[in-house]
């Protein structure tokens, strides 16, 4: 059969201790600092709450708007009520005219999108590149300039937005 030496019988039998130890270390590392996210954590909701607390215990309700009254100056104020404005909104180029806020109009256009995917490939112990595109046409809130595309023709976007 095979002999084996003193030597060798020592590294096989200390290797899996050697291994064992490491992962008991690492366990326990993963343990303190898993308590320390914890205690950390724990301490940032505990200063969030006394911190929502003392806002609650100070804050005026206020039940009507009338006008700013100066006694509650640099106080926190609760205020609930309907907001309206005395002027409309309007949107100029689609005649839209509306009593609210806010009016936001979000433009987007159908237009053709590019993609590439790569890879390389050897040949003739030379490393190339095999680049593919493909283009769909998907609704897209910026402009997406066609002229860089690898095949512009029959892929062609409008240079600007008519609205």
């Amino acid at each position: 059969g095979t002999q084996i030496s003193e030597g060798e019988k020592r590294k096989k039998s200390c290797n899996p201790f050697n291994l064992r130890s490491g992962g008991t270390l690492i366990g326990i590392g993963m343990f303190f600092l898993s308590i320390y996210i914890l205690f950390t954590n724990e301490g940032r909701a505990l200063q969030t709450q006394l911190s929502l607390d003392e806002g609650l215990s100070q804050v005026v309700s206020l039940d009507s708007y009338f006008g700013l009254d100066p006694q509650n100056d640099n106080r926190l104020v609760h205020l609930s009520a309907k907001l309206h404005t005395a002027q409309p909104l309007h949107d100029p180029n689609y005649r839209v005219v509306v009593q609210a806020v806010k009016l936001k109009r979000e433009v987007e256009m159908y237009q053709w999108v590019e993609y590439s995917e790569s890879r390389d490939y050897q040949e003739n112990g030379e490393t190339k590149t095999e680049t593919t595109y493909t283009y769909n046409t998907e609704w897209k809130s910026e402009l997406v300039n066609s002229r860089n595309f690898a095949e512009e023709i029959g892929h062609q976007n409008p240079r600007y937005c008519t609205v």
